[in-house]
């Protein structure tokens, strides 16, 4: 039996402060079931009342979540417990990951920089499927990485099955894997999420290979000269410029973190399989971006952030922590360290806080101007309250940016003069 305060290595004031920060992030949560996550949760009733769901979404995602239906249904609050499906599953992720790090130091630091300094508070707020598709292809890794076959297979495909836009990255992923490792037969991990896919596509739509992506699914035609096209039909270029530096979705703007690979470097042969978890992680990433970047809806809709690369929030966090935790860093690369992570934590918080409240304007005209949200900074959320206002937020909120706040500040810190006095101690994953 695991006990709560030895995650952190016996340390019970960092386990406290990691609960004190889930609690007041758990206070805050609304959880709400809208947007995508309607024709999930009509998957689910669908489901219970004995049909075929027919939505374009996997079904994976209602099954999984329909025990909580079923409890929620005890008390009569059936759609806002299920609602909470996706907070469960963070909550999951984080566990997994603080217990997979080699030490106390980084596995504080990982809690912290996945509570304060990433997407995921933003995205349990709803019922969308892009967090069970990072959980478990995360935690997949993981297992994969400790030798723990059949529940990576479980969890890769879970990940995938979920997510079918994924199935070239995890292909990418694991050839690295096998190259790396000289595994080859870890291809065959494929095999699983190919199938469920191509089964799950036989029984909605009649056809192994055909999926309303590829044909009936696209948006609205606008002044872009390719709106208004269906499947992948965008331009490979101009998707992939817009992933990484677009203003609203760009992943150097929500998720810098996952570019200071170049920069870290392991600093002992213990701490190799760590990286080989960050640039896995980092290789699937790269695969979805290949992919995104053709789809008519790189951006994800009228939704906060780069939400198709939620997963890319993992590898940050972990090269955040192990960067602050690093003794021989030069002043440059802390100073960088330290731009990343106060950036993030503003990304965490305008996401966590403020979303998209103030960019309706984008859907006006049948969403005709929402490519402002996408490009220019004056629409972009990120930069949005420091325009229009900060509205007022509850009193568990102001807890929760305290919280983080403080967090943020213990981290740098310890970048600056704690991490200067220890030495580096760290030892082989779990």
């Amino acid at each position: 039996m695991i006990r709560w305060h030895s995650i952190f290595d016996g340390n019970t004031v960092k386990s406290i402060w990691i609960f004190l920060g889930l609690f007041l992030l758990f206070k805050c949560l609304h959880p709400a079931i809208d947007g995508d996550g309607i024709d999930r949760f009509n998957d689910l009733l669908a489901m219970i009342n004995h049909q075929l769901p027919t939505s374009k979404f996997s079904t994976l995602h209602a099954l999984l979540s329909s025990p909580l239906y079923w409890v929620g249904s005890l008390f009569d609050k059936a759609k806002l417990i299920t609602a909470w499906f996706n907070t469960i599953i963070f909550t999951l992720l984080l566990f997994f990951l603080v217990l997979a790090m080699p030490n106390s130091p980084m596995k504080f630091f990982v809690a912290v920089f996945m509570l304060a300094t990433s997407m995921f508070p933003n995205h349990i707020m709803t019922y969308y499927g892009e967090t069970l598709t990072a959980a478990a292809i995360s935690i997949g890794f993981i297992a994969l990485l400790n030798k723990r076959l059949f529940l990576a297979a479980i969890l890769l495909a879970m990940g995938v099955t979920q997510t079918p836009a994924a199935l070239p990255a995890l292909a990418l992923a694991l050839v690295f894997l096998a190259i790396r490792l000289r595994k080859p037969l870890y291809l065959l991990l494929l095999l699983i999420p190919t199938s469920t896919i191509m089964l799950e596509n036989y029984l909605k739509f009649d056809a192994i290979f055909s999926s309303p992506y590829l044909v009936a699914d696209q948006g609205t035609v606008g002044v872009l000269p390719y709106s208004g096209m269906a499947g992948f039909s965008y331009p490979f270029i101009f998707g992939f410029i817009s992933i990484l530096f677009s203003f609203g979705k760009g992943l150097l703007f929500f998720i810098p973190g996952i570019f200071l690979r170049a920069l870290i470097k392991p600093q002992t042969s213990l701490d190799q399989k760590l990286f080989l978890l960050i640039d896995t992680l980092l290789i699937f990433v790269f695969g979805l971006i290949l992919v995104y970047a053709k789809w008519w809806s790189w951006y994800g809709g009228f939704f906060w952030g780069p939400r198709f690369f939620l997963i890319a929030c993992v590898p940050a966090s972990l090269l955040l922590a192990y960067g602050v935790c690093l003794v021989n860093l030069s002043f440059k690369i802390r100073s960088i360290l330290l731009i990343s992570i106060v950036w993030s934590f503003w990304v965490s918080t305008q996401g966590f806080l403020f979303s998209v409240r103030d960019l309706t304007i984008c859907l006006e005209n049948n969403a005709a101007l929402q490519f402002l949200c996408w490009y220019t900074p004056e629409f972009s959320p990120l930069f949005r309250q420091w325009i229009v206002g900060f509205p007022k937020i509850n009193q568990f909120q102001i807890l929760y940016f305290c919280w983080g706040a403080i967090s943020i500040a213990f981290s740098i810190w310890w970048l600056f003069f704690i991490s200067k006095k220890t030495q580096s101690n760290y030892s082989q994953l779990k």
